[in-house]
């Protein structure tokens, strides 16, 4: 189920937090594999937080 709520945006303010607690993406190619890693998780996050998923990532019916 698609979650239109889950955008680039959502991505986007997330790095900036972190980046404010001083936090950095790598360099290079390392940056797009991270942000790709980062993305599926943050996907977990939210769903974990709205209690869609428990924190081993299974779906809570």
């Amino acid at each position: 189920m698609a979650d239109s709520r889950f955008t680039i945006g959502l991505i986007y303010d997330v790095t900036k937090v972190l980046e404010q607690h001083g936090y950095r993406l790598p360099d290079g190619d390392s940056r797009t594999r991270a942000l790709g890693a980062f993305s599926g998780v943050l996907l977990h996050l939210v769903e974990t937080y709205e209690g869609r998923r428990d924190s081993l990532g299974d779906e809570v019916a």
